[in-house]
């Protein structure tokens, strides 16, 4: 499984996934793949270092994770395509998408479809406004056009969580 999370947060998301990675049985020599991306350096030394101690050291051999703390100045799709060419990872399993702003949200979904790191059968995740917001309806709308079949979980806080799953069309279906 390779899972790539936008706006890592001292390795949240990392943690919350790392017994189901650790379940899933892979092939001799295989790893799991964990990129975060972090725009804040301290944040991601922090869930780098959690990480490390949740994955455990018998476990080392099987989940890889990989920090990055890109400068301000660079774009996310630059980001995206040193993923590509320079560590070898063509298209992730998971994406979690940077927390809050659904237009953010949607630029990094853009970024990630242009760079082709989404495959069919991506899992897509989105944490932020609940469904009553306007960005979220046009988040939603945008994901439409682009050929997501989409969950929408509404949360007691008032915000919504959106897992959207990549189904690409085929050209008779445009």
């Amino acid at each position: 499984v390779r899972m790539l999370v936008l706006g890592s947060n001292m390795g949240t998301y990392e943690l919350r996934t790392l017994p189901l990675f650790l379940r899933i049985p892979i092939p001799p020599y295989a790893v799991h793949e964990v990129v975060s991306v972090e725009p804040e350096a301290h944040l991601s030394s922090t869930g780098s270092q959690l990480i490390f101690h949740a994955v455990g050291e018998e476990h080392t051999d099987i989940v890889r994770h990989l920090p990055l703390v890109p400068s301000d100045r660079t774009p996310l799709s630059e980001t995206l395509e040193s993923l590509q060419e320079t560590y070898e990872l063509p298209d992730f399993d998971l994406v979690v998408l940077s927390g809050g702003s659904r237009d953010k949200q949607s630029d990094e979904l853009q970024a990630l479809m242009k760079t082709g790191l989404l495959h069919n059968g991506t899992v897509v995740s989105a944490h932020g406004p609940g469904s009553e917001h306007d960005t979220t309806g046009r988040y939603l709308m945008g994901l439409g056009n682009r050929s997501f079949n989409n969950q929408v979980h509404e949360l007691e806080d008032g915000s919504a969580a959106i897992l959207s799953i990549y189904r690409p069309r085929s050209r008779d279906e445009l």
